[in-house]
């Protein structure tokens, strides 16, 4: 009892002091929210490769796995390249840049363009991959070290929580039509991009 009363307000103090930093707030969300389009985007690939012609001698589970390789492979490449590539560029941008992509996934899926989908989850992948160990590297800077472990803590359980949702929630979609799955990939870009511009708005620290 005395472990959960000393959890609770350690979490409670823990959020506190990721809100009162607009900018961090800004960054957990995004990064939070490009996890999640993965975890959408892996089950609706499933279904877009049924009725897609391309490369159709290679067999559907070779394809999914393809994408996650790519996924992986690129976001590998993106944190060994962290140090050397866009230096001068925000996390923010970075961030922003990526949700764009995931529009052009949802493009891309609407055009049936098997080849621009793999272009789409490829880049997001890569800037995903520059933008968390700069983002690790930003929280360590920021918070005392007695504050860090939670802090640590409470964004990895952040990051991860989003794509078991949107597997979820984007095949639910899939129930009105697969185009409305596809276009949920574009509205869902429009509201990372969207969330960042309300955070920021009202930014007190950077």
């Amino acid at each position: 009892m005395n472990n959960n009363e000393n959890t609770l307000p350690t979490i409670k103090k823990n959020f506190k002091l990721l809100l009162h930093n607009k900018s961090i707030l800004n960054n957990l969300f995004q990064l939070s929210l490009l996890n999640g389009f993965f975890g959408g985007l892996t089950p609706i690939f499933v279904l877009f490769i049924q009725t897609n012609q391309s490369l159709m001698f290679i067999p559907s589970p070779i394809k999914i796995s393809l994408l996650s390789a790519l996924i992986t492979v690129a976001m590998v490449f993106g944190n060994a390249l962290n140090t050397k590539l866009f230096l001068n560029v925000s996390i923010g941008k970075l961030n922003n840049i990526a949700s764009s992509f995931i529009s052009l996934g949802g493009i891309a899926l609407l055009l049936n363009n098997f080849y621009l989908v793999f272009v789409s989850a490829g880049v997001v992948s890569f800037l995903l991959g520059i933008v968390s160990p700069r983002f690790s590297a930003k929280i360590i800077n920021k918070y005392p070290t007695e504050h860090l472990g939670g802090i640590v803590t409470t964004v990895n359980s952040l990051l991860v929580l989003t794509p078991p949702m949107t597997s979820f929630i984007f095949p639910i979609l899939t129930n009105v039509s697969l185009n409305f799955s596809y276009f949920g990939f574009i509205l869902y870009s429009i509201i990372l991009l969207v969330l960042s511009f309300v955070i920021l708005k009202h930014k007190k620290t950077s």
